[in-house]
């Protein structure tokens, strides 16, 4: 396996993370009384106290899924330096 197609498989699990801790956070808003505290990926499973760990996550997952991004050329860098 070469680093690229290693980059393209963490992103592609990034991205399926972010959307299973987002479903995960919808159904805990939709419960009402936070039932719904745990979601899984894969052979993975998370749980959740409140909405704050849930929020938490989502938080990570959109870091690493543009971190990722970065490296792979899609998006452009957080910093820009300008010069005057």
């Amino acid at each position: 396996m070469t680093a690229q197609t290693d980059r393209a498989e963490s992103l592609a699990f990034a991205r399926e993370a972010l959307l299973a801790v987002r479903n995960a956070y919808k159904a805990y808003q939709s419960g009402g009384n936070g039932a719904v505290k745990s979601y899984s990926v894969q052979d993975r499973r998370m749980e959740y106290r409140d909405a704050a760990d849930l929020l938490a996550q989502i938080k990570h997952w959109e870091n690493e899924v543009e971190r990722l991004e970065r490296l792979a050329g899609n998006r452009p860098p957080r910093r820009i330096r300008v010069n005057f």
